[in-house]
C-alpha cells in the first residue's frame, strides 16, 4: 500500500505545471536593473534535428512593468549559426507539424487501447478456463493499458497548462510586456541548417525606454 501511495504521489507531483521551465537563463549583462527570471524549454513534440521550437518564460519579481520593444536570439559561435523562422515559412512549418502531431497522438491512443483490450481478453480467457495465471496476467495488461492512457492524458494536460500558444502575438519577436509580479510566455522557432545545435544561445532584450539586458541560455540543460 505504501509503494502504491508513493507511485501516486510521484505521478501527482510530475503532473503539476510550473511557471519555471527546465532551462534557467543566466543574466550576462544589462544597462539597468531587471528583477526578472528567464527560463526556457524545448518543445520536443514540435522539434527535430534541424528545427527547435523553444518556449521562453519571463517572470517579474517586483513592481516594475517591463515593456519589451525588441528581442533577439543569437549565438557567438559562427560554426553553429542558426536562423529564426518568421513569416509565411513559420505558417507552413506549423501546419505541417500539427498534422504530424495528430498522427502521433492517434497512434499512441491506439497502442493504449490495444494493450487494454488484450489484457481484458486474457482476463475473460482465464475465467473461462479457470487459469488464474492467465487471468492475473490479463489484469496486469488492463492495468498497464489504463495506466499508460492516464499518463498520456495527464502529460498532455500538463503541456497545455505549462505551454505557450503558438500564435503570432506570442512570438518572441513581437513586442510584449511582462507585468509586475506576473508571468509572460513567448516562443521562437530556430532552424539549424547544419544539424549542429548551438549548446549556448544568447537572448537580448530591449525595452521601450531603451534599456537592454542579455541572457545566456544553455540548451544542454534540457534533461
Amino acid at each position: 500500500m505504501k509503494k502504491l501511495m508513493s507511485v501516486i504521489l510521484c505521478l501527482g507531483l510530475s503532473a503539476c505545471a510550473s511557471k519555471e521551465l527546465r532551462i534557467h537563463g543566466q543574466e550576462e549583462s544589462s544597462t539597468a536593473l531587471f528583477n526578472m527570471e528567464v527560463s526556457a524549454e524545448i518543445n520536443e513534440d514540435y522539434s527535430d534535428p534541424y528545427n527547435i521550437l523553444l518556449q521562453i518564460n519571463f517572470e517579474s519579481n517586483d513592481g516594475k512593468w517591463i515593456r519589451i520593444d525588441e528581442a533577439e536570439v543569437f549565438t557567438d559561435n559562427k560554426e553553429d549559426a542558426f536562423n529564426v523562422i518568421v513569416g509565411k515559412d513559420l505558417v507552413s512549418w506549423a501546419e505541417a507539424k500539427d498534422e504530424e502531431k495528430k498522427i502521433r497522438d492517434h497512434n499512441t491512443e491506439m497502442t493504449d487501447n490495444v494493450i487494454t483490450g488484450v489484457g481484458g481478453a486474457a482476463v475473460v480467457l482465464g475465467i473461462l478456463t479457470g487459469d488464474k495465471n492467465i487471468a492475473a496476467a490479463g489484469l496486469s495488461g488492463v492495468a498497464a493499458g489504463a495506466g499508460m492512457s492516464a499518463y498520456h492524458k495527464i502529460s498532455e494536460k500538463k503541456k497545455n497548462a505549462q505551454g505557450v500558444k503558438m500564435v503570432p502575438e506570442g512570438h518572441l519577436y513581437a513586442p510584449f510586456t511582462v507585468p509586475s509580479m506576473s508571468l509572460t510566455k513567448r516562443w521562437v522557432l530556430i532552424n539549424c541548417p547544419s544539424g549542429r545545435v548551438s549548446k549556448v544561445i544568447k537572448l537580448r532584450l530591449k525595452t521601450v525606454e531603451g534599456e537592454s539586458v542579455t541572457y545566456k541560455i544553455n540548451l544542454m540543460e534540457r534533461s
